[in-house]
Formats: C-alpha cells, sequence, structure tokens
C-alpha cells in the first residue's frame, strides 16, 4: 500500500464527520482540497472508499478496512507524541497511562502498583480515574494505554478489546463484633431482622443487591439506611456492632484480609461482575513491555478472588459461609 499519514487522517476525519465538508471545515481548508486528498488515497489503494450520496458519503467495506487502520495509526501516534512530549520536557522516564472506574481506583489499584513499581521502578505510572464511557475515547485515541473496569456490559469500539482478569462478587458483610460473626452456621433467616445499609435503586449495584436477596430466599428488607457511599458503609460496619451491608467484594478486600469485616454470605454466579481490561487491538510483540508487567501484577493480586469464582461454580463454599 502507498499513501502517506494526512491522506489517512483526512480520511478518517471524513468518515467520522459524515461529509467530505464536515472534513474541510474541520482543517480549515477548501472542499475541493479534501475530494482531491480522497482520490489520490483511493487511486493509490486501489480500491473506493466511499460512496458519494446527495445526502453525505457512506464508507465502503474496503473504506471500513482502512477506517481501522487510520484509528490504529492515530491512536499509536498521540501517544508517541505524548512520549516525545515528555521527552522534550527532560522528562525520560518511561510512562504507563492507566484509566480506572473510581472503585477500582481506590480499592484495587493501589496494591497492584505497588508490585508493578517493583518491578518497573523508573516507570511513571499516571492515573486517570473516570466512568468507563468516559474514558474509551481517551483509549481509543493514544491517551490512555489500558482501562481497569467492569467488562462484558456494553459495546466496544471497534479497535479495542477486552481482557477478563477475575470476577468480583457481592457479599453480605459484617464487622467481627457483630453478633451473627460469631456464629459457625447461620441461615439467611437469621439476617432477616437485621439492620441493613442498602444503596438507593439509582446506584449502580442495586440490581446485583436485589438479586442476592432473591438467591437467599428473603425478601428485600427496608433498609435503615440507604447510601451509596462506601467510606459511608465502612465507617459503619466497623464502628458499630449491629449494621449489615451488601457490597461487592472489590471494595472491602483489605478489611476481610485484616479480619475487620467479615462475610457471612455471598452471592451466586448470576451476579459475578466480570472485571478487566479494555486495550487497543494489536499484536502481543507490538505491547509496550510495561503493560505486560502492570497486567502481570494485576493478575497475580487478583488470583484469589479467581479461585473462589471456580469454588462456587463446582458448588462448595468456604468454611463458615
Amino acid at each position: 500500500m502507498r499513501f502517506n499519514y494526512n491522506h489517512v487522517m483526512v480520511f478518517l476525519e471524513v468518515a467520522e464527520k459524515g461529509s467530505i465538508n464536515g472534513a474541510a471545515q474541520l482543517r480549515h481548508v477548501a472542499q475541493s482540497a479534501v475530494s482531491r486528498i480522497m482520490r489520490e488515497l483511493e487511486l493509490s489503494l486501489k480500491v473506493k472508499l466511499l460512496e458519494r450520496h446527495a445526502w453525505g458519503i457512506e464508507v465502503t467495506d474496503a473504506g471500513r478496512v482502512v477506517l481501522q487502520l487510520a484509528k490504529n495509526i492515530r491512536a499509536e501516534a498521540t501517544a508517541t507524541d505524548l512520549s516525545l512530549s515528555r521527552l522534550r520536557e527532560g522528562n525520560n522516564a518511561v510512562t504507563l497511562s492507566i484509566g480506572a472506574h473510581p472503585t477500582l481506583a481506590a480499592y484495587v489499584l493501589p496494591q497492584v502498583i505497588g508490585r508493578f513499581g517493583e518491578r518497573a521502578p523508573t516507570c511513571q505510572v499516571i492515573v486517570r480515574e473516570g466512568m468507563k464511557e468516559d474514558l474509551i475515547p481517551l483509549l481509543s485515541n493514544g491517551e490512555l494505554d489500558v482501562l481497569v473496569c467492569r467488562i462484558g456490559n456494553s459495546e466496544l469500539p471497534s479497535g479495542l478489546v477486552e481482557e477478563l482478569i477475575y470476577h468480583d462478587t457481592m457479599v453480605v458483610l459484617a464487622g467481627h463484633q457483630h453478633p451473627l460473626a460469631a456464629r459457625r452456621r447461620l441461615q439467611a433467616s437469621d439476617m432477616l431482622a437485621a439492620q441493613w445499609i442498602l444503596p438507593p435503586p439509582d446506584a449502580e449495584p442495586y440490581k446485583d443487591v436485589t438479586a442476592t436477596f432473591d438467591f437467599l430466599g428473603i425478601a428485600m428488607p427496608t433498609p435503615k439506611l440507604q447510601t451509596a457511599s462506601v467510606g459511608l458503609i465502612r465507617s459503619l460496619l466497623l464502628g458499630e456492632p449491629h449494621w449489615l451491608a451488601i457490597m461487592p467484594r472489590d471494595m472491602f478486600r483489605a478489611d476481610i484480609r485484616a479480619r475487620r469485616l467479615k462475610v457471612l454470605s455471598e452471592a451466586p454466579k448470576t451476579t459475578h461482575r466480570p472485571m478487566g481490561l479494555i486495550l487497543r487491538r494489536r499484536a502481543a510483540s507490538d505491547q509496550k513491555p510495561e503493560l505486560t508487567l502492570f497486567i502481570d501484577s494485576l493478575v497475580e493480586l487478583t488470583t484469589p478472588p479467581i479461585k473462589h469464582a471456580e469454588r462456587i461454580r463446582e458448588g462448595t463454599k468456604e468454611p463458615g459461609m
């Protein structure tokens, strides 16, 4: 294939704007200049990239192939430009730019970044928090190297792929001073009269909470407190002996491991939350070595949840559950 970067980027802009005129306005050039570039690109590739209609343009099958290439080129060019900018500023450190859902940034990434830092001590890590739909465009255009988030619940733009790392689970939590925490055997009905903290109906985990109560075989109780504030829930569970809450295990992993909080019951596999990575599609040989090290660190530190999910699928339970 014989074409230049400028031609491919003009084609990308035409496709994204939906018209020759739209791309021309974006570039502040005459419409005839964009039309000329498109003709040159099509002649160079010996394929038709666009079908022109009275109402605008339509990308052909061949055009969609080139369009994906154009998006990949733009993403890698943006990432390269960012790296060069840091070098021009005298910052010689290799960087890894990570996008993450706020929950994962707060409760999963600290340990992962710590382990990654031991393996790549000279790499500068940049973390950008946000919702997945807001971060995906930054990943697509090369401003992020990877996105850590819940996966599998939405369509991805072309050029991006998901990688499952582990399953998070919804768990019934109590402080270790709670009367139910001392029981070796626990029936679902024992929790019915508890003082519950539950998320409001518009909160993200609400559907998983209702599914958990269905699994337990008890009606969803009227909560004493409704909140989606993880900090408030944690403070109440740790500070008072009578609260119960259903929350994702991820958010309280450190407290569970330190035996400050106890898991009284776990939700069924139907509510397991697939957590993983969204990456730009590329050959494995082209992946940043630092990104590989980061993924390895994430996998190693989230291996226990994977094993736990396997035990649930096999129909067994942890002692005391």
